[in-house]
């Protein structure tokens, strides 16, 4: 599949993760993950626009079939994580963290791995809101420092915990 490798060349010279050059994808799933991304985020924004939170995070967990729990996969949610955020460098239509956020909770609940999303908001200066997942309460797809920049305000780990 030499086009799906060209694109994976191009993009990899854009992406970074913590400031390092991105790695080139071991397997051609990495690089679907990375369509894929590039598709349901912008398709969850539309979709958290027209139905809101609870609705659309409660049809991202009809369309998944969990696989049997594993916790501690941090190694696998990383991966997903470098996918999300190669596919983030590629498009200028990439949503909001609510939906980046949406998508990877999907993506590691259909592998069966426990998440937790946070909802947070800033006052300073400015009115911001932020979400972001967790994972064995370490913050996934933000900043270490994100629960002091964020006053927490919702922690949920599946839609049915929502009111």
């Amino acid at each position: 599949m030499p086009r799906l490798q060209d694109f994976w060349v191009k993009m990899d010279n854009h992406s970074t993760l913590n400031g390092a050059p991105a790695k080139k994808p071991d397997t051609t799933p990495e690089l679907l993950t990375v369509i894929q991304y590039l598709l349901l985020v912008p398709v969850t924004e539309i979709a958290l626009r027209v139905f809101g939170f609870k609705r659309c995070w409660q049809i991202l967990a009809r369309l998944s079939i969990p696989a049997r729990p594993r916790f501690g996969d941090a190694a696998e949610a990383r991966t997903m994580l470098r996918g999300l955020r190669r596919a983030k460098t590629l498009s200028p239509l990439f949503g909001r963290c609510l939906a980046r956020s949406l998508v990877l909770w999907w993506q590691l609940h259909r592998r069966g791995i426990s998440v937790t999303l946070y909802i947070g908001v800033r006052k300073k200066i400015n009115f911001r809101a932020h979400a972001w997942l967790e994972l064995e309460e370490k913050p996934l797809n933000a900043g270490p420092a994100v629960h002091s920049r964020y006053g927490e305000i919702g922690k949920f780990c599946h839609p049915k915990e929502l009111t």
